[in-house]
């Protein structure tokens, strides 16, 4: 395998995890005070766990990188494509 047979490509993927935590708020506070609570990072996120929904962890496809230097150390998914 080299520059004259093979060339690098970068696949880019996003995974989605969806996470939930069940917290406990005063019962006074409004949506707007508690979503502004939230998304100013002041839940630990090492306390949350996966959601089981289907949806969990899915992956989406990104459009790859096609312009890169041959790289010999990259994995090799010739026999992969080419069975595709």
């Amino acid at each position: 395998m080299n520059n004259e047979t093979h060339k690098t490509i970068r696949v880019f993927a996003t995974m989605e995890t969806d996470l939930e935590l069940d917290i406990n708020v005063p019962i006074n506070l409004d949506n707007d005070e508690i979503r502004e609570f939230i998304r100013d990072g002041n839940i630990d996120g090492v306390n949350m766990s996966e959601d089981e929904s289907p949806c969990s962890g899915a992956w989406t496809w990104d459009e790859p990188c096609y312009e890169m230097e041959f790289d010999p150390e990259a994995a090799d998914y010739s026999k992969e494509i080419l069975k595709s």
